[in-house]
């Protein structure tokens, strides 16, 4: 009985000379074949974001131009009654222009406490009367400034920590100043930065 025998590549070469040094074809890369079909969903992905980008700024160009108005459901316009006597019983008020002004130099003071550890430190702006009394005053801060630091020296914490007293504050030192000055050219005084501890 004979016995078959299964050969290999190698044999094949030794056996059939005219195929040694010749190499087979390699199997195609299975990459190659891909290829068209990523370009096609890569070519969809950019054709989709495109699309997208185009609409959002159709959208936001019609907001802009006022096409469109977007408001949330919450804030809806309420309609008001108004009759004839409740809008001429209010006339429109303007704002109360402001004439020049001066700032102080910040101040840090030490408040009238037993203790003595606790102080002001505060900025004032200064309102004048008329634009002719500027350079006056501007000569003359330092005697506004000894004015304002013997009147908060006097003042006490618990009085400071009234928000009311601020505005009696500002009362009592613009007379202090006006009668140093011995004229009524402040105005009104402003506090720029007011803080105590």
């Amino acid at each position: 009985m004979a016995k078959t025998v299964k050969k290999t590549e190698i044999d094949l070469l030794t056996i059939d000379p005219s195929r040694a040094g010749k190499e087979e074809p390699a199997a195609a890369d299975p990459s190659e074949n891909k290829a068209p079909g990523r370009f096609k969903r890569f070519s969809f992905v950019i054709y989709m974001l495109a699309g997208m980008l185009i609409i959002s700024g159709g959208i936001m160009a019609s907001v802009l131009l006022g096409w469109v108005s977007i408001s949330s459901p919450v804030e809806q316009p309420t309609k008001i009654k108004t009759t004839a006597s409740a809008v001429s019983a209010k006339p429109a008020q303007k704002p109360r222009e402001i004439g020049p002004t001066i700032k102080l130099n910040a101040l840090v003071i030490n408040l009238n406490e037993p203790d003595g550890s606790h102080f002001i430190k505060t900025s004032m702006v200064l309102e004048l009367e008329k634009a002719e009394y500027l350079e006056e005053i501007q000569s003359r801060t330092a005697l506004l400034i000894d004015t304002a630091i013997l009147a908060l020296g006097d003042q006490h914490l618990s009085d400071l920590r009234n928000p009311d007293y601020k505005d009696q504050l500002k009362k009592v030192l613009t007379g202090k100043m006006n009668q140093r000055l011995q004229a009524q050219k402040i105005k009104q005084l402003y506090f720029d930065e007011f803080l105590y501890q």
